[in-house]
C-alpha cells in the first residue's frame, strides 16, 4: 500500500510538470482547431472517456495532414489511461510514439508539440509499469 501511495506522489508531482508544459504548448496552438477535437476535449475532461476516445480516432483516422492529427492519437491512448484501461493505454502511447518518430517533415512549431506530448507518453508509460497497472 505505501508503494502505491508513494507511486501516486511521484505521479502527482511529475503530472503537473508535464501538464504545464503540454498546457502551455495547447496555448501556442493553431487558434482554428477544429469543433471535433474541442469537443472530444471537453468530453475528457467531463470523464466520458469512451466517446471522447471515439470523437479522437474519428478525427485520427479523417484527418491524415492536419498538423494537430498526432494530438488525436495521443489523446486515444490518454483516454484509455484516464478510464484505467493500461493495456490499452500503453499501446496506444507507443502507437503514438512509433507515429510521431516516423514524422519526418514538421515545421520547428510542430516538432515542439511532438516533443512536449513525447515526454507526457514516456511519463505515462513509465508511470504505468512503475505503479504494476499491467
Amino acid at each position: 500500500m505505501s508503494k502505491q501511495i508513494g507511486c501516486l506522489k511521484q505521479f502527482r508531482t511529475q503530472l503537473t510538470f508535464e501538464e504545464i508544459m503540454v498546457n502551455s504548448v495547447e496555448r501556442n496552438m493553431n487558434k482554428d482547431i477544429p469543433d471535433i477535437l474541442i469537443r472530444a476535449q471537453e468530453l475528457q475532461k467531463a470523464g466520458d472517456y469512451t466517446y471522447s476516445c471515439k470523437l479522437y480516432k474519428q478525427f485520427w483516422e479523417n484527418n491524415d495532414v492536419h498538423p494537430l492529427r498526432f494530438k488525436a492519437l495521443f489523446e486515444v491512448a490518454d483516454n484509455y489511461y484516464h478510464a484505467g484501461d493500461y493495456r490499452l493505454a500503453m499501446q496506444g502511447y507507443q502507437e503514438f510514439l512509433d507515429y510521431c518518430s516516423s514524422q519526418l517533415d514538421t515545421t520547428a512549431e510542430e516538432r515542439g508539440w511532438i516533443d512536449a506530448y513525447t515526454k507526457l507518453a514516456h511519463s505515462r508509460l513509465t508511470t504505468i509499469g512503475e505503479c504494476n497497472h499491467v
